[in-house]
């Protein structure tokens, strides 16, 4: 018969031999759990095969929707932007001579002169009048095709009439000039074509405004845009999918910017601490004039609207009542397009509007069209194409 030590020892299913003795159950408790161990790494690995796949699927969607929104944008279809400017040392855009691509969601199409459009043909081939429109973004067509641009427009108006002989309008406009720049730029690259005509479209962010400066920097510092440095925007900028974003941000917003606007205008007209600047302003418009007429030709101005002038019911007059009364000291024909352009809403003429969607300053197709009407109507009133 067992002892009571044998039961102990023989209990229990038969196993493999064991070291240690007295201290074995001890040993065996710290054996490491690789099987734990193993389960999470398989999980890990999991979840990050996950988070890859959504990634890959985010990537997927954001690169369809800017196909989808480049796509969208007017001109040939691009597959990124590529920048059209180069320094200049006598202003301070200028586009690459022979450029051909898509900007800030335009198409450019630049000629070897560094102007948008057709190749201009050499001065005296056609026996035709030379009309020069200069400008800024508005004069250059942003966001519209070039055929589309107001001083196409004016080429196409003026020869559908047909008893005005040849008429050939070089586009001038460039992104970000001002009236500073306006003097130079003609003397570099309008005064050799020797124009009959040269027609300024002015615009309301030509007028200094000391308000509007403060504006900026205030904003600089505590607006999103301060969030992030100004290259950054910059690659931003390039994307149609922000364009598209920025564009929806703007029309949800346009009352907002519609007030910011009058506020811009009531600054430009009334702020008494500007006067050595519109004194300065005053001096490039009368320097351009007496360029233009170096040659021969003659000066017209025009304003543009911006969208709230169109749209409320009274708007801040100041700056155009100032650069009316300039335009007459000069002796400078001058035309403001605010009622021409409220009339076109009223009479249904434009049903999609007259500016850019998502953007409150740009004519579009159709407002740069009506433009180009006005012009012409101002320039054979001056009997100019007589």
């Amino acid at each position: 018969m067992a002892s009571n030590a044998e039961k102990r020892v023989t209990a229990g299913p038969p196993g493999p031999a064991r070291k240690g003795g007295a201290g074995d159950e001890a040993v065996v408790g710290l054996e490491p759990p690789t099987g734990g161990w193993r389960e999470l790494a398989v999980g890990l690995r999991r979840h990050l095969r996950r988070i890859g796949q959504s990634l890959c699927l985010a990537s997927g969607l954001l690169a369809g929707a800017e196909l989808l929104a480049r796509a969208a944008e007017p001109g040939p279809f691009s597959l990124w932007d590529k920048n059209p400017y180069q320094a200049g040392d006598k202003i301070r855009y200028r586009h690459r001579p022979g450029f051909t691509g898509r900007f800030d969601g335009t198409w450019y199409s630049i000629n070897s002169r560094g102007l948008r459009g057709p190749e201009l043909p050499p001065r005296g081939s056609t026996g035709g009048r030379v009309v020069v429109a200069l400008g800024d973004s508005c004069t250059f067509g942003k966001g519209v095709l070039e055929r589309e641009s107001w001083p196409r427009r004016l080429e196409a108006r003026v020869g559908q009439r047909g008893n005005n002989g040849s008429v050939t309008v070089a586009n001038l406009g460039i992104n970000g000039l001002s009236s500073r720049d306006y003097p130079r730029w003609y003397a570099e690259a309008g005064r050799p074509l020797e124009p009959e005509i040269v027609v300024l479209g002015f615009n309301i962010n030509d007028f200094p405004n000391a308000l509007a400066a403060a504006d900026r920097a205030v904003q600089k510092r505590t607006s999103v845009r301060g969030l992030l440095p100004q290259g950054a925007w910059d690659a931003l900028g390039r994307t149609a999918l922000y364009r598209l974003t920025r564009g929806l941000f703007y029309e949800l917003t346009e009352k907002r910017d519609w007030a910011r606007a009058e506020e811009f205008a009531r600054g430009a007209g009334q702020d008494h601490l500007l006067e050595e600047s519109w004194a300065e302003v005053e001096g490039h418009l009368r320097e351009l004039k007496q360029a233009v007429e170096m040659t021969g030709g003659r000066l017209a101005l025009f304003l543009f609207p911006y969208e709230s002038q169109v749209v409320v019911e009274e708007y801040e007059s100041a700056p155009r009542d100032r650069l009316s009364q300039t335009c007459d000291e000069l002796e400078v024909p001058f035309m403001d397009l605010v009622d021409v352009f409220s009339e076109g809403l009223r009479s249904g003429a434009a049903p999609d509007g007259l500016f850019l969607w998502g953007d409150h300053y740009h004519p579009n197709a159709r407002g740069q069209d009506m433009v180009a009407e006005a012009v012409l109507g101002m320039i054979t009133e001056q009997g100019w194409l007589d």
